[in-house]
Formats: structure tokens, sequence, C-alpha cells
């Protein structure tokens, strides 16, 4: 047996030695937990959002943890950027609340099925099934999507001395980069004397240099564009010289007096080390 094979047996099932056991008896085989969340509209609007953000940096398929809510926290195809997100949302129906269950979906199917209103998804041992309403009508639909087999991958917290802060609206950014006629394949985020420069640069000559965003600290890093291009609207910055950087936002839910923070959601994205 593969030590993966191992692992999923070993999270699949639970032996219950009864205590007295006939000659022919057989352990009692415990299934894994069925998961079933209801999601409200403005709850399933922040779970597209952060689906759209994995796969914005190259994600095919999300890996849920289910403890206390839903967690993802997965690396990019290429070891590049570590997405790590809390969806405290949807009402859930689960027997034990403190069962962990681990689960992968490939993103575009349920991205897909999260197109209709007030979904229930039921996740069971191998497929999860998303019902709900379509559009506006009274009409409900449902499909079953496959759960995927994929090894869980523990990854640690990174241990970074931030020097820098700022918060960045992104579509400033984007705005900016739309004037020039191709795109820069890297920023660099300068920040000193409680203010952000960024700068770019493109292969046919052209420069960029947006100012004017407030910041603390001091430090400057250089990143892809196409990991910072996922980011959208307002994101919480931390930075160090030449080190990973740090985005957080929170997500809520609902506006006005039903709004309620549903969700935070953090990105670390490796730098480009400049050569001199």
């Amino acid at each position: 047996m593969t030590k993966k094979q191992a692992a999923k047996q070993e999270m699949a099932t639970v032996e219950v030695a009864p205590e007295k056991v006939d000659a022919g008896a057989q352990p009692v085989v415990v299934k894994e937990p069925t998961v079933v969340l209801a999601w409200q509209d403005a709850e399933r609007q922040v779970l597209s959002r952060i689906l759209d953000l994995c796969e914005s940096i190259g994600l095919g398929e999300v890996h849920f943890h289910k403890e206390n809510g839903l967690s993802i926290r997965q690396m990019d195809p290429s070891r590049v950027c570590m997405i790590d997100a809390h969806i405290s949302l949807g009402q859930t129906q689960l027997g034990d609340e403190q069962v962990k269950r681990h689960f992968v979906i490939g993103i575009k199917g349920l991205k897909n099925a999260m197109k209709l209103k007030e979904p229930v998804i039921t996740v069971g041992e191998a497929s999860a099934t998303i019902r709900g309403t379509i559009g506006d009508s009274t009409k409900t639909a449902e499909v079953t999507l496959p759960l995927l087999e994929e090894e869980e991958e523990a990854l640690p917290d990174p241990k970074i001395k931030y020097t820098a802060s700022a918060e960045v609206d992104f579509s400033d950014i984007e705005k900016a980069i739309a004037i020039l006629t191709a795109k820069p394949e890297a920023i660099k985020f300068e920040i000193e004397k409680d203010s952000l420069v960024v700068k770019g640069a493109t292969d046919e000559g052209q420069s960029l240099t947006i100012e004017g965003m407030k910041a603390e600290g001091h430090g400057h890093a250089v990143y892809a564009l196409s990991y910072l291009a996922a980011l959208k609207d307002t994101w919480k910055l931390s930075l160090a010289t030449d080190m990973p950087m740090k985005a957080s936002k929170t997500e809520y839910a609902g506006s006005g007096d039903k709004k309620a923070q549903c969700a935070t959601v953090t990105l670390h994205i490796a730098p480009r080390i400049e050569v001199a």
C-alpha cells in the first residue's frame, strides 16, 4: 500500500472494536461525515470571488478543509504564490462540529454551479451535489461534481519580519498600466518616508511610475504582474526588502445593517530578485 493510499484509508475509516466479538464478526466501519453547506446569496458571492482569485493565480482545483468553517491553503503550480483563506459562512449541518474533513473539487465546475441562487452543497464520500434556484425563478436545478483525489500538503506559515506596510487599491494600478501599449512583466514596490512608489517597465522601453500612495516603514521588492493582477480592489500589503509580499483583506457579505464579516483572505507572493 502506498503512503497516499494509507493516508486516505486512515482518514476515511475508523475501526470500532465491540466489547464482545463473535468468531465471524467484522469491525464496524464509520464512513466519512457528510458536510452540508447552505449559502445565502451574499455569502455565495463571497465564495465566488475567492474561487475567482484561486483561478487567477493558476489553481485548477480547490482544497477545502472543514473544521469550524471552511479553509483553503494552497500553493500555485509554480510555487510562487500561496493562498490562505478562512471562510466562516454558510449554515453547516454536521453531527460533530469538530470533525475534520478535507475534500478537493475542480474550480471551474464549482464556479459554474455556484451561479445557482441560495445553493446548498452536500459533500459526500466521492462527490459533491449543489442544488439551488435558477435565477429569479422558483425552479431548482441540481448538479453533481466528482471529488478529486489529491494528497494533502502541509504548508508552513512564512516566517518574515516585515518592515513596511500600505493599503493599495489595485484598480488604480490596473488603470495606470492600461495607459501603456504593453504590460510590464513585473512591478517594483518602493516604500520610503511614508509613501509608496510603484514602478514598471516594458520590453518596448516604456516606463511607468505611480506615486501618491500612503505607506509606513521602508523596503522594496519586485513581483510578477501575473500574480499582482489577481488582486482586485483594496488590499493591505506587508513588505520587506526582496522578501515575499503578504497581501490580505477581509471579505464582507451583505450591506447596511446586514453587512457582516465572513472571510479573510491572504496571499503570499514570492519576489523576483533583481540582478545588478
